[in-house]
């Protein structure tokens, strides 16, 4: 039964829910289903679960993250970054592209 509300992409989760998430600060993503009253079929919902696992496991093997510092006012618009001090700066651009850190 259709609400009229679109369907988030896999594109649209990566880009605004996970990694724009993660980048915020937050600790995870939450979902929630429209007309979740009726529900109960999770596994079409798989590769949206999978993607968040692939992305903590990538943020906790491969991220400092809890010696990093936000600093987006370094980016425009809706990009963040962490920076890693005398390690890597973790940028997230929602669009692509490259980074360029500006010098502080």
């Amino acid at each position: 039964m259709s609400h009229g509300l679109a369907q988030t992409t896999m594109d649209q989760f990566r880009i605004w829910d996970v990694w724009g998430s993660y980048m915020a600060g937050a600790g995870g993503c939450e979902f929630f289903q429209t007309g979740d009253a009726s529900f109960d079929d999770f596994r079409t919902k798989e590769a949206f679960y999978m993607t968040v696992v692939r992305a903590r496991r990538f943020i906790e093997d491969n991220v400092p993250y809890s010696v990093m510092q936000p600093a987006d006012n370094l980016l425009s618009g809706a990009d963040r970054i962490l920076l890693g001090g005398a390690g890597p700066d973790l940028p997230h651009l929602s669009a692509g592209g490259r980074h360029r850190r500006a010098s502080i």
